[in-house]
């Protein structure tokens, strides 16, 4: 019940913030909000599934309409390119996680997740390892799980930003919640045997989540990154088989995913007859951006730095600001700064 929830406010958010941003690019058409609904249909049939079928029908219905959301902006020769590497590389991961299931199948003798259960309480033969190492390749595709996980910079930076939201949430946790529910109920009983690939696949994500991040320009390969190493400590608690570590992947994904729509939801408006609005829960890092971003309309934006390079001072002038009159910022880290150009690449 609570990954639903969290699917459907995920949903909700990426279509209260996308028509601003698609009327702007000139894709905003009724196919959207259709899109997003059939995304959470396919995600609710997978966070419900008991059984290989619906779980396969799920995850193909969401993947499906992720292609096509990926693609929106046909204009865009980014974002046509991202939804053609989902849709190959996301074909890939749907095979190899059929014929996984058909594996399994075949030494199980039922598509059920309890009576897998049941035949996984006898010896575990070669052939139903193979199974559950291709089941288990092909859901780490769909949370984006190093070592695969090569979609996802290349994706969130070509789709559109609300979809890129959207992913970033509500797939995330139809998926974590899908794969929870296969070790636990069909796999249960046999730990040892997928706990060592949750291990090992946990440890690559958060290594290569965090290198790979440290040398982005672009905000949203930044989030791709970061994603990915969300990712690799959620399956920590996976591997652990326990209750405690399930009810610390399900605090952690409600966090993500409380801030990412609160991040994404922050209105900002930056029109020229309006100056510049934010709210009060736009992030300091947006606004500094917005900030930077009229500086350089209106006026030649000076960079200051002290003698310790501790802290970069901006000096504008002619620059309105709504809620905040002054016009000079200063950021106490360089990083700031480097953030801040990040967002302004993506706008």
């Amino acid at each position: 019940m609570m990954d639903q929830l969290l699917i459907y406010i995920a949903a909700a958010v990426s279509l209260t913030i996308a028509p601003r941003f698609l009327e702007k690019a000139g894709a905003m058409r009724a196919e959207y909000p259709v899109l997003i609904v059939l995304s959470c249909v396919g995600m609710g049939i997978m966070v419900s599934a008991t059984d290989l079928i619906s779980l396969y029908i799920g995850l193909e219905l969401q993947s499906l309409s992720a292609y096509v959301l990926a693609s929106f902006v046909r204009s865009d020769g980014r974002s046509a390119e991202a939804g053609l590497k989902y849709f190959v590389l996301g074909a890939l991961a749907s095979g190899m996680l059929l014929f996984g299931a058909s594996l399994v199948y075949g030494f199980a003798g039922s598509t059920s997740f309890a009576a897998i259960g049941l035949a996984m309480d006898k010896e575990v033969g070669l052939g139903l390892i193979f199974g559950i190492v291709f089941i288990l390749s092909g859901l780490a595709f769909k949370i984006s799980a190093a070592p695969f996980h090569m979609w996802t910079p290349d994706v969130y930076e070509g789709a559109p930003t609300p979809v890129t939201a959207f992913f970033a949430s509500a797939p995330k946790v139809a998926a974590i919640a899908l794969l929870m529910r296969v070790v636990l109920e069909a796999f249960g009983s046999q730990v040892l045997v997928w706990q060592q690939i949750i291990i090992a696949v946990a440890l690559m994500s958060i290594i290569i989540g965090a290198v790979g991040a440290i040398g982005q320009q672009n905000l949203k390969r930044l989030m791709a990154y970061s994603s990915i190493n969300n990712v690799g400590f959620i399956l920590i608690g996976l591997a652990t088989g326990t209750e405690q570590g399930i009810a610390a992947i399900l605090a952690g994904r409600a966090a993500d995913t409380v801030k990412i729509a609160k991040a994404d939801s922050a209105s900002v408006d930056t029109s020229p007859d309006r100056g510049l609005v934010w709210t009060a829960e736009t992030p300091q890092v947006f606004r500094t951006a917005i900030v930077l971003k009229a500086y350089r309309k209106v006026a030649e934006l000076q960079r200051k730095v002290t003698d310790d390079s501790s802290a970069v001072e901006f000096v504008g002038q002619d620059v309105s600001l709504v809620e905040n009159p002054s016009v000079n910022l200063k950021l106490t880290r360089p990083a700031d700064f480097v953030l801040a150009e990040a967002i302004l690449k993506t706008r």
